[in-house]
């Protein structure tokens, strides 16, 4: 009987010890999995203001598109009447 009870008790100690392994095992993980989390949702930020950036040019593209001729051109365009008007006979225009 003394041999049985020595031999259960033996038995879980080895199941603690096993026990207590795979808490520390899981708690590591766990702390890895927090990290990876955390990385990941720093990248969808920058993913997110990524978008919101390009949702911004496209924004910008599309309100050129709705302007004018003349609008469209930009600071050249605005540009080459002036300097055209200022120029003198036998200058090449830089815009042509």
């Amino acid at each position: 009987m003394a041999e049985e009870v020595r031999s259960l008790a033996l038995r879980a100690k080895e199941a603690a010890t096993k026990t207590e392994d795979l808490i520390r095992q899981s708690v590591k993980e766990a702390g890895e999995g927090e990290q990876a989390a955390c990385h990941v949702a720093g990248k969808l930020g920058e993913i997110v203001e990524g978008i919101g950036k390009v949702t911004d040019i496209v924004a910008e593209i599309q309100a050129l598109d709705r302007a004018s001729p003349e609008a469209r051109q930009g600071v050249p365009g605005a540009a080459r009447p002036v300097y055209r008007r200022c120029s003198t006979p036998g200058r090449p225009d830089p815009w042509r």
